[in-house]
């Protein structure tokens, strides 16, 4: 018998695979049994003692022996005792049984070690597939951004891998994983795959929940040659706030423009390779010569976005958006580093402005129902993805995304269901 603590009339609380509380400091995850449902079983056995049980009680804590809580009282012996739990993470328990000799022992207080130990996860991960697209023009060798979004309260340190196939009778082909939920992965096409891909992503949790995403057949385009990155040159002022993402700016010499043009097509090169912090000291050297030029800016925020610096990554988008207002590139950015961050209600602003210039952009509508699906409005994310696939029948790919996730709709509102546990 696996016995985690031995009270004074011989009980000993049992719950499978779970190991014994040493003090107050968490047991190592990978010795805790794991939970998946919001209620379950606590299970127990008795060994008889001079008098029978009249009663068990079930006390619980989930931070760490700083405060219990009792939850229920079962007359008799009766195992298991049940428990609904109402968050999420480490969960300690503590039996007290009661006889005609009197209880087990007083109720648990400050610092009294668990019994045992559980691991309660009943949300799976939320996972959105967002893009999946080539450098333009295409490079060599051949570059996948892929994008996406996980939300979850409890993640391992990486909990994201990535897969692909070129034909959807292939198995999966590992790219790579465990990675970190960083929102973003540049991938480096191997020269054996064809004309397309599909792109799979995995994501587990600490409760040990596997949720996956797959996109559309993706398109790879072959480089014509010497293709040459291309730049919009922005012939806005500066309109930005002062912010320490770009240092000290420089004073145009007559060739800053020229030399911000050069630093910014080095960044570029860099971004497609995956140097990511190569490419952002690139960008910022572009901005310090020419400060209005809103495209590094923008590509600043992409590669400090692919470093997981969620912060900075907005605020350069922000500063773009400031420069350039009618960007719809430079608010999209924005709005997805938003939700990466939880700030759906921000992220809403930015999408709703892109759908007002062009109520028939597919990709944001696709995104407002993204979010719709994050705060848990199954009905208006319906709305928003039915409008991705109607508005442009152009944006077959968009099309695709959004009959993906209409299929997955009663799945994924389900799991926020779980998320929001009635009191």
């Amino acid at each position: 018998m696996d016995q985690c603590a031995r009270i004074s009339m011989l009980w000993t609380l049992i719950l499978s695979g779970s190991a014994c509380g040493q003090g107050v400091q968490r047991p190592n995850l990978k010795f805790v049994e794991r939970v998946t449902t919001q209620r379950f079983g606590v299970s127990y056995d008795v060994e008889p003692g001079d008098e029978p049980v009249e009663s068990v009680a079930l006390w619980y804590t989930t931070d760490d022996a700083r405060s219990w809580r009792r939850d229920g009282v079962v007359h008799g012996s009766t195992s298991p005792i049940p428990f609904r739990a109402t968050r999420e993470g480490f969960h300690g328990f503590y039996i007290l049984a009661t006889s005609a000799a009197g209880v087990s022992g007083p109720p648990p207080g400050s610092a009294t070690v668990p019994q045992c130990w559980a691991y309660v996860d009943f949300t799976p991960p939320v996972v959105q597939l967002h893009a999946v697209r080539q450098s333009d023009p295409p490079t060599v060798p051949q570059a996948l951004q892929i994008r996406w979004s996980a939300v979850d309260d409890g993640f391992e340190h990486r909990p994201i891998s990535l897969s692909y196939r070129a034909d959807s009778k292939e198995e999966w082909k590992p790219i790579a994983g465990p990675i970190a939920n960083a929102g973003v992965y540049q991938w480096r096409v191997p020269d054996d795959v064809g004309d397309g891909v599909e792109i799979l992503l995995t994501v587990r949790d600490l409760g040990r929940h596997v949720v996956e995403a797959s996109s559309p057949r993706v398109r790879i385009q072959r480089p014509k040659p010497h293709a040459e990155p291309a730049l919009v040159t922005n012939q806005l002022a500066f309109a930005g706030r002062e912010t320490n993402l770009l240092g000290s700016a420089g004073e145009d010499d007559g060739g800053g423009r020229a030399r911000a043009f050069q630093l910014y097509q080095k960044g570029r090169v860099h971004a497609t390779r995956g140097e990511h912090r190569l490419a952002a000291s690139r960008f910022r050297d572009a901005l310090s010569a020419d400060p209005a030029l809103t495209d590094a800016l923008v590509e600043l925020g992409r590669a400090l976005y692919a470093q997981g610096d969620g912060a900075k990554s907005a605020e350069a988008f922000e500063l773009a958006v400031a420069q350039r207002p009618g960007s719809r590139v430079a608010r999209n950015e924005l709005a997805l580093a938003y939700i990466g961050q939880r700030r759906f209600s921000e992220a809403v602003q930015q999408l709703s402005r892109i759908v007002q210039a062009n109520a028939k952009d597919a990709d944001a509508w696709l995104n407002l129902g993204d979010i719709a699906i994050y705060q848990g409005d199954e009905l208006l994310a319906r709305q928003h993805y039915e409008k991705a696939m109607t508005l442009n029948p152009e944006s077959t790919d968009t099309i695709e995304k959004a009959k993906i996730r209409l299929a997955d709709l009663e799945r994924l509102a389900a799991n926020f269901r779980q998320a929001r546990p009635s009191k």
